[in-house]
């Protein structure tokens, strides 16, 4: 089972580009590196067509975007080549957007991510003040101060709660990047242990036995055997 990292942030923080940058350098250490994308996975041109069709924070653009997220999430769980996925954001940015900035209950988000069984194992968050990715990125979603600063809140906290790692996006790019396969590194020390990774499961070995979700199975995996750059402190 492919390892998979989410990369969070506002629009403008860098997440495309060094998630770009972090494949390549991957790929050349002989990795299978793959990036899940809504705007380009199975129909999502001509859904996000239609949901630029509405204004900012109408139900039905909101609406049309969980189905992106939950296309997603299928087009990941498919995906049997890989052996790192990475998402240019997840289902947490539906929480930060649409929860703290469009004021969409919180049950209503929690019943449909229902559908969502397995987070990433590893989640970024791209934080840079609101000037400097404005200055960077022309974006709809952060031209609206209040709005960007209770998307902003809504993702500090979400970092916060589930221990994400949070990033200096306010840096240049190559050191974004190298901060980011630093604390990958880290981790992979940690999950990848003499050769084995602990990965969450629903079977043991393909076979029909089922196990509680929160357990954990030892998997052997490639990553184990490939050399990271000396981790930076998480």
């Amino acid at each position: 089972m492919a390892l998979t990292v989410a990369v969070e942030g506002l629009p403008g923080c860098g997440k495309t580009t060094v998630i770009e940058m972090m494949m390549g350098n991957l790929r050349k250490r002989g990795l299978k590196v793959e990036m899940v994308d809504i705007e380009t996975i199975g129909n999502a041109p001509t859904l996000r067509a239609i949901a630029r069709t509405y204004p900012l924070g109408h139900p039905a653009r909101i609406i049309l975007f969980w189905v992106l997220r939950l296309q997603q999430y299928d087009a990941m769980q498919k995906s049997e080549d890989a052996d790192i996925i990475f998402a240019d954001r997840f289902w947490g940015s539906s929480l930060a957007f649409d929860v703290y900035g469009n004021g969409v209950p919180r049950e209503v988000l929690d019943w449909i991510g229902q559908h969502i069984k397995r987070q990433p194992d590893i989640t970024f968050l791209f934080e840079a003040p609101i000037e400097v990715v404005r200055q960077r990125k022309e974006a709809k979603t952060i031209s609206d101060d209040g709005f960007a600063r209770r998307v902003e809140k809504g993702y500090q906290e979400r970092a916060d709660a589930l221990s994400w790692i949070r990033v200096d996006a306010a840096q240049g790019p190559e050191q974004v990047k190298e901060d980011c396969l630093g604390n990958l590194s880290l981790l992979v020390q940690i999950r990848y242990h003499e050769g084995y990774v602990s990965i969450q499961s629903n079977t043991v070995g393909g076979a029909d036995q089922e196990i509680p979700s929160a357990d954990r199975v030892r998997a052997k995996h490639p990553l184990s055997r490939v050399p990271f750059p000396q981790g930076h402190a998480i």
